[in-house]
């Protein structure tokens, strides 16, 4: 691998252009591509990396041609990329950009140490030039992703992070269809990060839109990010369907859910196909960690107060997060991870108020975004991060939040930090102004008819209420610079006691979308593992009444999507 990247390097300073690379060394069998001659990076400087993806293991040739990348790979659920032994494979060049396999453990000139584990493919472009003095890594995220309704504002965040050793400098600049609506020069210590922001107006915007950032370092481009976004014409400010849904992955055991089995990795994938058919375009991960279990290979280890013993090992024999971020991946789809409670439900509670308490979460949540982060995040569809701890009291929950919301801003900075305040939320305009936190996803908590102080397992209770209470949201969100979404809950429970939640009938959750829809950006539908099952799913719950949810609403969805009847129909 390093012989072959040394030649093909030499080669390209001598000729490139925008020629395909249609079979292995080139056009002619001989690693020189015919063109117009370019000069890539000299010495110790390193190419920019253009994008990255998994593409499985295997040694064949990479091939470009009209437009496209073609890379065999095969992937192998349970193995880990490091115990492949996979011989080199020839790289690609073709408008300027080498493509390289990350097959070798060790890669040539360290161009590669970036990204972990085999099976990688990465294209580097050469006529980028030098990177920006340090090592300055970019990120752009459109909060919400999209599609969006002509009757919010979105938010363009662009991520500068410098992990290099000497200060940084570059200039951002946020657009929209080419057109600027941000432009920041930033220089950053070593260490540091930031992000520069825009809000971009959909009113009157309904069509296909490209907004895009653009990183410039001493006049010339380092990266560039574009990002297509389709605003649709809407009565409603969140378009009336789910365009999320979380996952509990908890509910994957069927000790949980009643269902035939616990699930596999490949019915987890299935899973998150399902949502992508539903036109679901974002998965949020309540946690990744529970109940003294991870739902990853965790090198983690910690004392989990509410089980009160330490953390030791996974729940399930597969990676539950790599399979939801590479399916996601394949379907262009987000995902949310959620960094779980750290082994202390009561924290946000009566815990709040314990310095030691406080600490000891806070320094495991810094523990599992770092890993999450380290493992995870060379995927495309890593979104955002969700702090699991749920809590009433906004404002004495920020001694929590926000030192979090920090830490996953420091590691990823244009990537949002999400919470879903409880039934009875306290916290007025300056305190959600306040906090570090980007996207505040009510719960509606209809589920179990939740009033204040008191479940009545009656729903219509809590639905009579919600129009009151999402004004009330609403009103408290104007002028926050803060993203107001909801978690509409998809279950119900008979009481006497909090258990046992099951499916309800669509037309209940068609009046839940209908009153909530018109106050927030966008919905979330709380939740999908135990609530909503794919007809013909090979993981099947005791409780037919997820099927014929799914059912019901796959038949509104499709029919909202094409501009067909509102939520309120549905309740009827």
């Amino acid at each position: 691998m390093r012989h072959t990247l040394h030649l093909a390097l030499a080669g390209l300073a001598l000729a490139a252009g925008a020629t395909d690379w249609p079979q292995a060394l080139g056009p002619d069998r001989n690693g020189i591509l015919r063109g117009e001659p370019i000069s890539p990076p000299t010495g110790d400087v390193k190419p920019a990396v253009a994008w990255h993806a998994n593409v499985g293991h295997g040694p064949a040739p990479v091939v470009v041609s009209g437009g496209r990348v073609y890379a065999y790979g095969v992937f192998r659920p349970g193995t880990g990329s490091e115990a492949l032994d996979d011989p080199a494979s020839p790289p690609a060049v073709a408008d300027g950009r080498l493509y390289v396999r990350k097959n070798d453990a060790d890669p040539t000139a360290g161009l590669l140490s970036v990204f972990p584990g085999k099976g990688n493919l990465i294209c580097l472009d050469l006529r980028r030039g030098p990177r920006p003095e340090g090592d300055l890594a970019t990120g752009f995220t459109v909060v919400p992703p999209g599609p969006v309704s002509d009757r919010i504002e979105v938010e363009l965040r662009g991520g500068l992070r410098n992990s290099g050793p000497i200060p940084a400098t570059a200039r951002v600049t946020l657009l929209c269809d080419g057109r600027e609506l941000q432009a920041s020069t930033v220089t950053l210590p070593a260490g540091a990060s930031q992000l520069v922001q825009a809000w971009w107006p959909t009113t009157g915007q309904a069509g296909e839109h490209v907004l895009s950032c653009r990183v410039e370092s001493k006049g010339t481009v380092v990266a560039e990010a574009a990002w297509p976004l389709r605003v649709v014409s809407s009565q409603t400010p969140a378009l009336p369907w789910f365009q999320a849904g979380w996952l509990d992955l908890l509910g994957l055991l069927r000790s949980v859910y009643p269902r035939n089995r616990d699930a596999t990795e490949e019915e987890l994938r299935a899973v998150v196909d399902s949502m992508h058919r539903l036109g679901m375009r974002m998965a949020m991960v309540t946690y990744v960690e529970f109940q003294g279990h991870f739902f990853y290979p965790s090198a983690i280890r910690f004392h989990d107060r509410d089980m009160g013993k330490e953390t030791a090992g996974s729940w399930l024999a597969y990676d539950a997060v790599e399979a939801i971020l590479s399916q996601a991946d394949r379907h262009g789809m987000h995902v949310v991870l959620g960094l779980g409670r750290g082994g202390d439900m009561g924290l946000t509670g009566e815990g709040i108020g314990n310095p030691e308490r406080l600490q000891a979460s806070i320094a495991i949540g810094r523990q599992v975004a770092e890993e999450l982060w380290a493992r995870y995040g060379r995927h495309p569809s890593l979104y955002g991060w969700y702090l699991t701890h749920e809590t009433n009291d906004l404002v004495s929950a920020a001694a929590y939040y926000d030192p979090l919301a920090d830490l996953c801003h420091a590691l990823a900075p244009d990537k949002p930090v999400m919470v879903a305040p409880a039934g009875t939320p306290i916290g007025d305009s300056a305190v959600i102004r306040r906090s570090h936190v980007d996207v505040f996803a009510y719960q509606d908590a209809v589920g179990a008819g939740y009033m204040p102080g008191v479940y009545t397992y009656d729903p219509e209770r809590r639905l009579a209420t919600l129009e009151e209470l999402y004004t009330d949201y609403q009103g408290r969100h104007q002028g926050t610079g803060k993203h107001l979404w909801t978690d509409l809950e998809i279950w119900e429970m008979a009481g006497p006691e909090y258990r046992d939640p099951y499916p309800p009938a669509w037309s209940r959750v068609a009046r839940q979308l209908a009153a909530e829809c018109r106050h927030v950006e966008m919905v979330t539908a709380y939740e999908v593992l135990g609530f909503l099952e794919a007809p013909g799913s090979a993981l099947r719950l005791d409780d037919r009444r997820a099927e014929a949810l799914y059912r019901a609403y796959e038949a509104y969805a499709a029919s909202a999507r094409a501009g067909g009847p509102t939520p309120e129909a549905g309740a009827k």
